[in-house]
């Protein structure tokens, strides 16, 4: 089942073109992985997907509904979120424990529910216990109880992840979440991301770890100065790239 589309994404900041012409889709429980250099628009589609920027033109649907059209973004549904996203930097609140910083938003989000005073408790108490279930499979729930600057930037890295699925998105979106880690700090953070792929959670992640690309996903865009230059297979793009700029890419990454 389709999931995302996206079709003719465009966005210009003042009058410098960022995204042109960007059309993808995405299949329920795929992996897809966006490469390219630094400045061809790969956060800023990240952020146009997740309603941080508005993009110029394009339509954008999740799940048959159409959340971007025209210049025009519709209001969001109710429930689940479309997107979740995970940034470089990992963005926790330090005056919260790692189980505060998990269930913040649903506990906010519940406040709006109609049955939240009657109910209060139990809600409460699904979003705690959700949220318990969610570090347990980050390997973080002997460390509910800390605050974040009591851990490794790995560990924050996974704290994030697990806030970002506590509110169930349709696709988990992630920014290069690892390119604020040294080497053995990174290969958690991937690891935990590969299990995800593995259980077919819908994810989206931009990285310059071609390897980890190569294994982890469905399908592959390489973007250029905004423009998708090549996508395909993982075996595709990767094995046998018949753009020039994909192979130079490419070969600049190899060690």
């Amino acid at each position: 089942m389709t999931i995302l589309e996206v079709e003719h994404l465009e966005k210009r900041f003042g009058g410098t073109p960022v995204l042109q012409d960007v059309s993808f889709s995405l299949e329920q429980g795929q992996t897809l992985a966006i490469l390219g250099s630094s400045g061809s628009g790969k956060t800023t589609l990240l952020r146009c997907l997740n309603a941080l920027e508005q993009p110029d033109a394009g339509c954008i649907r999740v799940a048959g509904e159409t959340l971007f059209d025209g210049g025009v973004r519709t209001a969001q549904r109710s429930g689940r979120l479309p997107f979740g996203l995970v940034f470089q930097a990992f963005h926790l609140f330090p005056q919260y424990t790692v189980r505060e910083n998990v269930t913040l938003a649903g506990r906010l989000q519940a406040k709006r529910r109609p049955d939240y005073r009657a109910n209060r408790r139990a809600i409460l108490q699904r979003i705690d216990d959700e949220a318990v279930r969610l570090l347990g499979q980050v390997g973080l729930l002997a460390q509910q109880d800390r605050y974040p600057g009591q851990l490794s930037g790995g560990q924050q890295q996974r704290v994030a992840i697990a806030r970002a699925l506590a509110l169930q998105p349709d696709v988990l979106c992630f920014d290069e979440p690892t390119s604020a880690l040294d080497p053995e700090l990174t290969g958690e953070v991937l690891r935990v991301i590969r299990s995800l792929a593995e259980r077919r959670m819908t994810m989206i992640v931009v990285t310059h770890e071609l390897q980890f690309a190569h294994d982890v996903s469905d399908q592959v865009i390489f973007l250029e100065r905004g423009v998708v230059a090549e996508s395909g297979t993982p075996d595709e793009l990767f094995l046998h790239p018949k753009n020039d700029r994909t192979r130079q890419f490419l070969a600049a990454y190899v060690k």
